[in-house]
């Protein structure tokens, strides 16, 4: 796993991986009615930006709503851009084009 890691992030390094990692249950959101929630709660401060409950197939849709985080944040100006920024597979300008 973690050499398919290094497609995208090269300076990774397998030693700060000692053990094999295991899935987990993840803990749903339940309402104060007793029901599980279904979607995914996005919790706004005044400098923090706070994800609960996101429940996706495995890391499928992470690469999407991450960019979509990253771009609400931007346009808060909660976050900003990297000034150098490489041509990388990472370019997020080109990821939300």
């Amino acid at each position: 796993m973690v050499e398919r890691v290094k497609k995208f992030i090269p300076a990774i390094k397998p030693e700060n991986f000692p053990k094999r990692g295991t899935a987990g249950i993840r803990t749903p959101v339940i309402s104060p009615e007793g029901n599980f929630v279904s979607e995914m709660i996005e919790i706004e401060g005044k400098n923090s930006f706070h994800v609960v409950n996101y429940n996706t197939p495995g890391a499928t849709g992470a690469p999407a709503y991450s960019a979509f985080v990253i771009k609400k944040l931007q346009e808060k100006g909660i976050l900003g851009q990297p000034k150098n920024q490489k041509d990388s597979i990472w370019n997020f300008n080109k990821i939300i084009e």
